[in-house]
């Protein structure tokens, strides 16, 4: 956040900068993912409500700000798309890098892992550097109850989860350390919570020490990481400074895996001050300033979006910005952590943004969305996909992947055409004639496949369908060798997103379409009718009843 302590190295930046840095607070002033009116954001901020006006509006033309049915703003689903690459990393994929870090930190062994079946199963491992060291081999299991990894991620577990697990696995004494009662588990358990770390001293094997700390993701707790290694290497005065360390080790993996802080009280404000209060004070001059600076910051950010490192040069070259203005805007977003370095010290989207992206996707993805998706999944075992409009195109915000080997796959905030795809033809199909006729001017449709509907006469007679029977299909319309069903999702203001399976042409059968559009259709209507529409299927144009 921008601090009054840096107001007067503020105003000795280009105003460039300067209008940087205020649009860095504005986005960050909505990390908890709340809606803000003007005036709130002008409080939080600290910014003059004018030059907010000016901002917001232009954050608001370029997709990375929106307003909901009340006028008020809310993060854009542009931020999505551009967090995309880390919105779908696996556990693994995001705790590696961590991990490196932590291994050529403490040059101890450091071990991903795991809840299977009441057992930890390590899914990876970076082994010490020392020829005397703690090792083990992915895919080996250990018990719950002795790890450090293990009670950290014990620690975190609903009873009812837990209890049946020690059922089937007692507290078996592995050392003269081991605990073997449940009282003293529940009484370590209660102290791991409270502190954040897990310490093994001993209790899986004599002689060894390890520090534990659980990773979180969206849904919960995702498995856990510790660092191990012999107890003369990792004596018990090094524990809590290790733990401490590998917590905020953990919570960075959680970041990344969408896990969210409580949202920050409304109280705080974060006061930005500027050579001139009022852009508009110099003229129409500084207007447009702002306004460009806005833009070349979009620009910037969504040079990213396909998750890559950029240099200084190819972030100057892909953007079209002046080598000199890139770096200092770069270096602004950099100090707002909205972009980051990697170890080659080239580019890479920042965490913060990550975070913002993550803060939309709990505002769109309502619970019973997700609860009706995972049963959904779990009846068919295809992919489930949950898009909202934005922009003329439909952007995933919530996708469980198949558990095929061979299946059809869609990251979170992937955009893909409204015309081509079963998800984007149930949302079309119920837009008001105004909306869809204003999206097919601007965004016609491109042929994809040979199959793909381009001409608009047949598209709507398509789109006709569609609201009769109340589900659309994709049969190779925008990938060759993959079918789709899909259907509409309302609220009181009428259609919001829609719902999809998805599957290669050989997992789902033009023939097996139709039983899956009927479970989708009613699966919608559950959605629909949760979320207060007054039916689950309206015609366009048809009035929403407040």
């Amino acid at each position: 956040m921008w601090k009054a302590s840096e107001d007067a190295a503020a105003a000795s930046l280009p105003y460039l900068v300067q209008a940087v840095a205020r649009t860095a607070a504005i986005l960050e002033a909505f990390e908890g993912g709340e809606a803000l009116s003007l005036a709130e954001l002008t409080q939080r901020t600290g910014i003059p409500k004018p030059s907010v006006f000016r901002l917001a509006t232009t954050l608001e033309s370029v997709g990375l700000l929106d307003r909901d049915r009340n006028g008020s703003y809310v993060l854009g689903m542009r931020l999505v798309s551009l967090a995309q690459f880390y919105l779908s990393l696996s556990l693994t994929q995001a705790s590696r890098p961590v991990m490196e870090d932590l291994n050529r930190s403490f040059g101890h062994t450091i071990n991903l892992a795991v809840l299977d079946h009441g057992e930890m199963v390590f899914v990876e491992v970076l082994e010490s550097r020392n020829s005397f060291r703690m090792a083990t081999t992915i895919g080996a299991r250990e018990p719950l109850h002795a790890t450090a990894l293990g009670k950290a991620v014990a620690a975190h577990l609903p009873d009812a989860e837990f209890t049946p697990i020690l059922g089937e696995h007692p507290l078996r004494a592995l050392t003269a350390n081991t605990i073997v009662t449940r009282p003293q588990l529940d009484k370590e358990l209660e102290l791991i919570r409270a502190r954040g770390w897990a310490t093994d001293i001993g209790e899986s094997y004599a002689g060894a020490h390890a520090v534990g700390a659980a990773v979180f993701d969206r849904h919960g707790v995702a498995g856990g990481i510790s660092i191990s290694a012999s107890s003369s290497q990792l004596p018990v005065d090094e524990l809590p400074a290790t733990g401490a360390a590998l917590v905020r080790a953990a919570d960075t993996i959680s970041r990344m895996l969408g896990a969210f802080r409580p949202p920050r009280p409304a109280v705080q404000q974060h006061h930005v001050s500027v050579v001139s209060d009022d852009p508009q004070a110099a003229g129409p001059r500084r207007t447009v300033e702002v306004v460009q600076a806005v833009a070349k910051t979009a620009a910037i950010l969504e040079a990213f979006d396909s998750g890559e490192s950029l240099s200084l040069a190819q972030l100057t070259q892909r953007t079209g910005i002046p080598k000199p203005s890139v770096f200092r805007l770069a270096t602004t977003l950099e100090s707002f952590n909205l972009l980051g370095r990697d170890r080659a010290g080239a580019y890479v989207l920042g965490m913060k943004t990550v975070s913002l992206a993550r803060g939309v996707l709990a505002r769109t993805v309502p619970e019973v969305a997700r609860s009706v998706m995972r049963e959904t999944h779990s009846a068919f075992g295809h992919t489930v996909n949950l898009a909202v409009l934005d922009r003329g195109e439909m952007c995933f915000v919530e996708v469980l992947q198949s558990r095929n080997s061979f299946r059809m796959a869609v990251a979170i905030g992937a955009r893909e055409p409204l015309f081509s795809t079963a998800i984007g033809k149930a949302v079309a199909a119920h837009l008001p004639d105004e909306e869809l006729n204003r999206i097919l001017a601007k965004r016609p449709p491109v042929r994809l496949t040979p199959k793909t509907i381009t001409s608009p006469a047949r598209l709507k007679e398509e789109l006709k369908l569609i609201r009769e029977r109340g589900y659309a299909t994709d049969i190779e319309e925008c990938h060759i060798g993959a079918h789709c069903a899909g259907v509409p999702l309302f609220n009181r203001s009428g259609v919001w997103g829609g719902m999809s399976i998805s599957a290669p042409s050989s997992e789902l059968p033009v023939d097996e379409l139709p039983v899956i559009g009927s479970v989708l259709d009613d699966a919608g209507r559950r959605i629909s009718s949760a979320l207060g529409a007054d039916t689950a299927h309206r015609s366009p144009g048809q009035p929403a009843s407040e």
